[in-house]
């Protein structure tokens, strides 16, 4: 199994960690040259979006990256729209609580279950990933 069979099963299996975006973002981009998938810049600001996700459940287990810090959006993500629309949805749903923005470079949430977060975020993923290759 080549890496990138391996991210797409990691999605599937709920065990994508935020190092796996930049891989599945080379498949991806891989695809797009090989006309199988039309990806946008939008599509890759999701992909940055969901990375930052990864990276805030990977804080609060204990094995975040060094350059990982709370609720930091500013090195991963450019469009602050996209990571407001998350946090509110998951918000909404219960996946995060306490949500709070901090001078538009901080968004900070408590996440009460991380097993339900993980689930979420891949959920997330997988149906952008399904829109993007359709039925194939």
């Amino acid at each position: 199994m080549s890496e990138a069979e391996d991210v797409f099963d990691k999605v599937q299996n709920n065990s994508l960690r935020s190092y796996d975006i930049p891989l599945l973002l080379k498949r991806l981009r891989q695809d797009a040259r090989n006309g199988r998938i039309e990806l946008t810049p939008k599509d890759i600001e999701w992909f940055s979006v969901y990375e930052f996700a990864l990276q805030q459940l990977e804080l609060k287990m204990g094995n975040a990256s060094a350059d990982t810090h709370p609720g930091d959006w500013r090195n991963t993500v450019n469009d602050f729209s996209k990571i407001k629309a998350i946090i509110d949805e998951m918000e909404e749903k219960g996946v995060i609580t306490n949500a709070n923005w901090n001078v538009g470079s901080l968004a900070l949430f408590t996440i009460p279950n991380g097993e339900i977060y993980r689930r979420h975020v891949c959920c997330l993923i997988n149906t952008h990933l399904a829109s993007l290759y359709g039925n194939q």
